[in-house]
């Protein structure tokens, strides 16, 4: 008899994210994931609803994900559905399930996110590095004589 248990989300990574190291160099990094999907009311109306996965990665995929998947980025995992009973503090015993991921590959990052983070390695920079020319701003050139100067030097 053959049995397979494989999943494949393609979604948007949410807020919800933790490395936990479960014993010396091997590590376990955890996040949401958002997929959605299209469903009709009785009514006819056509509304998209969000579900939330749990996704867990181990290992070497765990140093990656907490390195390069951040909130908002749109991404592919693969992998395998685990569940497990938890009990609670009031003695309330559920079963979790989560998604034990193979594989992920980023598909886009989140915009935003990048924006910032260039903005901040530009400011850094410019900290570190400075002008080339002591009290040159080049944020405040007139745009007329920024074209002038331009044409003037073109040699053709």
């Amino acid at each position: 008899m053959f049995c397979l248990n494989k999943v494949i989300l393609i979604g948007t990574v949410g807020s919800q994210s933790k490395t936990q190291y479960i014993s010396k160099g091997f590590s376990k990094y955890s996040f949401s994931l958002a997929t959605d999907y299209l469903s009709k009311l009785p009514d006819g109306k056509e509304v998209t609803m969000t579900n939330w996965h749990d996704i867990v990665v181990y290992g070497k995929l765990s140093e990656y994900a907490s390195l390069y998947v951040k909130t908002g980025d749109y991404i592919c995992v693969e992998g395998s559905l685990k569940s497990r009973y938890i009990t609670s503090e009031s003695g309330f015993r559920y079963k979790h399930c989560e998604i034990e991921g193979e594989k992920i590959s980023i598909i886009s990052h989140n915009q935003k996110q990048d924006n910032t983070n260039k903005e901040l390695k530009t400011k850094n920079l410019e900290e570190e590095i400075g002008s080339a020319i002591p009290g040159f701003d080049i944020e405040n050139i007139p745009a007329s004589k920024l074209a002038a100067d331009t044409l003037e030097t073109l040699p053709f």
